[in-house]
């Protein structure tokens, strides 16, 4: 079953609960509004076969991204670092990764952006 959240400070209570990570530290997508950059902090323990899904919405319409995670994954930094590969590959962003934190930001200063992220637990995992 796949959960779509548009995050800010009052859902991050109910993506801990969502992705199944129980200890993310400013959990999931935190917006800075001033920036238009959105932060995506994986946290807890991986499953393998979860697939996170990041949506980015820009004035041209919305493009998404998935991101199995593998066996080999041997820690969230590895998930994220492939997870933002997935969502630089979208058009009308940009992205990085360090550790575990992926950040996202409009291609252009002009564009505003909004991110949402879903996961789909895999199957047999609570």
């Amino acid at each position: 079953m796949s959960k779509a959240i548009k995050l800010g400070d009052a859902e991050q209570q109910v993506l801990r609960t969502l992705l199944g990570y129980r200890a993310l530290s400013k959990a999931g997508l935190a917006v800075n509004s001033t920036t238009n950059t959105y932060t995506l902090t994986l946290g807890g323990t991986k499953q393998t076969g979860d697939i996170i899904t990041v949506t980015v919405a820009t004035e041209a319409g919305s493009v998404s991204g998935s991101y199995t995670v593998l066996s080999g994954d041997a820690s969230l930094d590895a998930v994220a670092t492939a997870l933002e590969l997935v969502v630089e590959a979208l058009t009308g962003v940009a992205s990085s990764a360090t550790g575990s934190v992926i950040t996202i930001t409009p291609a252009t200063t002009t564009e505003a952006i909004t991110v949402t992220a879903t996961v789909t637990k895999a199957s047999g995992t609570p």
